[in-house]
């Protein structure tokens, strides 16, 4: 059986996605900034050792660096090709499942774009498709694995799972007060 690394919530957010194959372009910027990404983790782990004040500063800088690039990468013209929708989803900090109208292949690749609701949160996430289940009412569930979101992205993600966990016990235990 396999065990997971975070909680998981049913949630009400929008989402969008775009297969990531369908631009060359954008899959040698995310190459780069991966690849980059690495390289500065690195050099910032042999900075933090010996100096931990200007390893914190630039490990800062770098998320900050990241969220503009997300942000930017969001707002342009590759993702007003994507399909946007609000839906009920299942989702942690590892993954989303959702049920969509079009069926995709396992292992493809895609982009995804969350807005968090109620608090307008936006994170941008890559992640690859686990399975595109076909279900009874001609929907498809998909379940995806996050490969690619930036540090600071995931922990605003851990934070509005963590709040909409709290709501829902909280919700659950005023409804079971009530009966």
């Amino acid at each position: 059986m396999e065990r997971r690394q975070y909680f998981r919530i049913n949630d009400t957010l929008g989402f969008s996605y775009r297969l990531i194959g369908e631009s060359k372009k954008e899959d040698t910027f995310w190459s780069s900034l991966s690849q980059m990404d690495e390289q500065i983790n690195q050099l910032l782990g042999q900075v933090a050792n010996t100096q931990p004040a200007l390893g914190k500063l630039l490990g800062l800088m770098n998320q900050k660096l990241e969220r503009v690039a997300s942000q930017l990468m969001l707002d342009g013209e590759l993702m007003q090709k994507m399909a946007s929708r609000v839906g009920e989803v299942n989702i942690s900090a590892c993954g989303i499942g959702f049920t969509h109208p079009q069926m995709v292949a396992a292992k493809s690749q895609i982009a995804l774009k969350l807005h968090l609701l109620p608090a307008d949160t936006r994170v941008a996430a890559e992640g690859k498709v686990v399975e595109c289940v076909a279900q009874a009412d001609g929907l498809y569930y998909w379940r995806v694995k996050f490969t690619r979101m930036a540090e600071a992205e995931r922990d605003l993600l851990i934070g509005h799972l963590i709040a909409r966990q709290r709501l829902q016990i909280k919700e659950s235990r005023s409804q079971n007060d009530g009966v």
